[in-house]
């Protein structure tokens, strides 16, 4: 997944409705529960001290069972531009 130039990204996603899931992202981990409908919608900012990194996702599925999701995130073209233009690049 890539930002938009401001280094905006959503994470989105689909579980059961009203399910507990956790968002691990560097030191941010964030406990959330998904709508009414099971949809997961969490809005993150990637630094533009990195290139790209790793959001996992959990959703705790009853007292035996998570489901957790890895994806990555790194920034678009627009918003690597930004970065090398405001370091004068």
């Amino acid at each position: 997944m890539t930002t938009n130039i401001l280094g905006y990204f959503n994470v989105e996603g689909q579980t059961e409705p009203n399910s507990e899931y956790t968002v691990d992202y560097g030191t941010l981990h964030k406990v959330e529960t998904s709508d009414d409908y099971g949809g997961i919608l969490v809005g993150l900012h990637l630094s533009d001290d990195v290139m790209g990194s790793p959001v996992y996702i959990t959703v705790n599925e009853g007292t035996d069972k998570e489901i957790k999701k890895e994806t990555f995130a790194t920034h678009s073209y627009d918003s690597y531009m930004r970065i090398k233009r405001a370091k004068g690049e």
